[in-house]
């Protein structure tokens, strides 16, 4: 091979070998590119990781915000199943139709010792608060309300006397003392006599119910009304927003759960 026909082949490998580097990178450049986009996809990943994470954290926190502070009215809803009884918690809307979520109640049925622990959602793996009854199979038993830490925020009882003929409870919450009783003493006397018959025992009642809270100046601190729904429905409402929601919503079950003991 001449010396000019040799250095016209390395001329044209050197053109290729530009062209290519051109279209596609210089490999170790290639490389380098590689790697950051690892890098990259893996900081999105952890990114979207600790947002989820914080979304999460944040959900939970303004659920138990809604209740623990400034709400002024929310439904409770029953959800009958085999072993328990459920109950959800739910904002209300302007017409006092159920909104978003804001908590799940359990309660064990033939429990010896009464306990309703209220969660996040219907996967019940987060606890929000609770309330234990202080004695076994007491019909006069006081319930300490507890939140999620097992700290007391307040309590309730019934007043087993006068729920005789009239259904009566005593509550406590941050330092505020009410007494909450049926509205109607008519209702109240009707539908015991209802369930002394054995058709109470087969057909749910057909009284609708409510119930006033109110301090020792008889200022109004908290109703549970009764819905007209196949399943028990109430609408809780808290003038001023006084009450603990996290307290109002234990007693809100409690009403139904415990009304017959």
């Amino acid at each position: 091979m001449s010396f000019c026909r040799w250095h016209a082949h390395v001329e044209r490998h050197r053109c290729s070998k530009k062209v290519l580097i051109a279209e596609n990178g210089h490999p170790e450049d290639r490389e380098q590119s590689l790697q950051q986009v690892l890098v990259k996809a893996g900081r999105q990943n952890s990114n979207r990781r600790t947002s989820l994470f914080e979304t999460a954290i944040t959900t939970r926190t303004h659920m138990t915000a809604d209740l623990a502070q400034g709400i002024d009215r929310f439904t409770v809803t029953q959800k009958l199943t085999l072993m328990v009884n459920r109950y959800e918690i739910r904002s209300a809307t302007e017409d006092g139709q159920p909104g978003h979520l804001l908590a799940v109640a359990q309660q064990k049925r033939a429990a010896f010792k009464e306990q309703v622990t209220f969660y996040q959602d219907e996967s019940r793996t987060i606890p929000l608060f609770s309330f234990k009854a202080r004695q076994r199979l007491d019909l006069a038993a006081t319930y300490d309300v507890l939140d999620a830490n097992g700290q007391p925020i307040g309590s309730f009882r019934k007043d087993f006397g006068k729920s005789l003929l009239r259904s009566t409870w005593h509550l406590e919450a941050s330092g505020l003392k009410v007494t909450g009783s049926e509205r109607s003493i008519a209702i109240a006397i009707g539908r015991r006599i209802w369930e002394a018959t054995p058709l109470g025992d087969v057909i749910p009642s057909p009284f609708r119910f409510h119930f006033d809270f109110v301090d020792p100046n008889g200022e109004v601190l908290m109703t549970s009304e009764r819905g007209r729904s196949l399943r028990d429905r109430y609408l809780i409402t808290l003038p001023g927003a006084r009450l603990d929601g996290r307290v109002a919503a234990a007693m809100a079950v409690a009403l139904d759960a415990l009304q017959s003991r």
